[in-house]
């Protein structure tokens, strides 16, 4: 009898994730996006001792379902076709790319939508009306990447403006100027230990590790150049573990992820603060540790849940699992990609520790001492390190980026110096 009582928990318990993860498919309530036209505005403007025209929509874009929207791209549209010009779709007010928007539930967002038009003689508002703007959104959340199409027909628009919008100013200088960037040290010193963070170009996977070497050496001859930059001859070196994974090239974009059933099933079980409630970073995952492992893990993660304890999906999943980001997670044009955990890391930053102290000697710097850390910090005061060339100084790392100065975001500043 107890045998027979032994195999029933144990099937419920192999199936157990099964059963939950159709229930939240089937009920589990998803986004509702509602687009609203704002405000239109019909602007001249003058660049480069040239007048030129451009009709500019404010769009709001408003979740009001129970899950976070995805928003990777808007491609706006003025009909009928009869304009020659090009257009712009902005939501981030600093340049012209467009940045994966996380709208969350009951969380509204203002879009621009800019027209620059080559042809504008004899243009004017009232001929503006002879025109409808259509949108087409492309994003996802629950359920994989979708068209959500949008027309507004302005002649049901009466009032538009002819000034443009502040938040716009930059966008149009942006048009005819744009600084090129360089390597600059950003001093986030205090009283107990020198942090510098080095603000770097965007790195892609299309660089490697001596690219990343010989960026490493010219911030510390930066860092060397300035007044007591370097008090020591001991140097803390953290990089993001973002930047270790794209050098490694286990960056992803999602276009180029196929889901499958059992990711878009499972994905269902996350909450929307974890990146594997995306059907695209989940597919990586299960194709990094395996679908037993993963499945184990949800077991795991049920049995968790009953006894009120968190975390243990994530002891059997292993690191590979936790440190996925999704898209929007990592600094453009990552925003648009699943970003994996880095590889091996432990091994990654000894060795690497070897390679950049090879180039150091190579370029006449002899006189310091470095340590690699491969770090996943965030807002929250959380710090991992995934990988150290030196695992006694972990804890002195820990303590000193809980403020997040690294950023793996728009501060571009993925690799930080500590000196003591």
């Amino acid at each position: 009898m107890l045998f027979f009582i032994f195999i029933l928990v144990f099937s419920l318990l192999l199936l157990a994730p099964f059963i939950i993860v159709f229930f939240l498919y089937f009920f589990r309530k998803n986004s509702k996006l509602k687009i609203s036209l704002n405000k239109v505005f019909l602007i001249n403007y003058i660049e480069a001792a040239k007048e030129k025209k451009a009709i500019i929509f404010e769009v709001l874009l408003k979740n009001e379902g129970l899950f976070h929207a995805i928003i990777l791209d808007i491609i706006p549209s003025l009909n009928p076709p009869s304009l020659n010009y090009f257009k712009l779709s902005i939501n981030n007010f600093s340049n012209t790319y467009f940045d994966t928007l996380i709208l969350k539930k009951d969380k509204e967002h203002k879009v621009y939508f800019i027209f620059i038009l080559k042809d504008f003689y004899n243009f004017d508002i009232q001929d503006l009306k002879n025109f409808y703007l259509s949108l087409n959104i492309l994003y996802y959340d629950l359920k994989p990447i979708r068209n959500l199409y949008k027309e507004f027909n302005l002649k049901d628009f009466n009032k538009i403006d002819t000034n443009l919008p502040k938040e716009l100013e930059n966008i149009f200088k942006s048009f005819y100027y744009q600084e090129k960037e360089k390597l600059e040290i950003i001093d986030k010193s205090n009283d107990k230990i020198k942090i510098y963070c080095l603000k770097t170009p965007i790195i892609t996977h299309f660089e490697n590790e001596e690219y990343l070497i010989n960026l490493i050496t010219e911030g510390i001859k930066l860092l060397k150049s300035r007044n007591n930059g370097l008090n020591n001859n001991k140097v803390l070196i953290s990089i993001a573990e973002s930047l270790v994974a794209i050098i490694q090239k286990r960056a992803f974009n999602v276009f180029s992820i196929e889901t499958n059933f059992i990711s878009e099933l499972f994905n269902h079980y996350f909450n929307e603060d974890s990146s594997l409630s995306s059907g695209y970073a989940l597919t990586k995952v299960i194709q990094e540790i395996g679908f037993i492992r993963f499945y184990i893990g949800i077991i795991a993660g049920i049995i968790g849940k009953f006894l009120k304890k968190s975390g243990w999906f994530y002891v059997i999943a292993g690191r590979k699992a936790a440190a996925v980001d999704d898209a929007g997670g990592t600094i453009r044009p990552y925003d648009k990609y699943v970003v994996l955990a880095p590889d091996n890391p432990k091994e990654w930053a000894i060795n690497f520790k070897n390679k950049l102290i090879s180039n150091l000697a190579e370029n006449g710097i002899k006189d310091i001492q470095i340590d690699i850390f491969v770090v996943d910090a965030n807002d929250l005061g959380k710090v991992d390190i995934l990988g150290s060339s030196n695992k006694e100084l972990n804890n002195l790392v820990i303590t000193n980026l809980r403020s997040n100065p690294q950023g793996n975001d728009d501060q571009q500043t993925p690799i930080v110096f500590l000196s003591n």
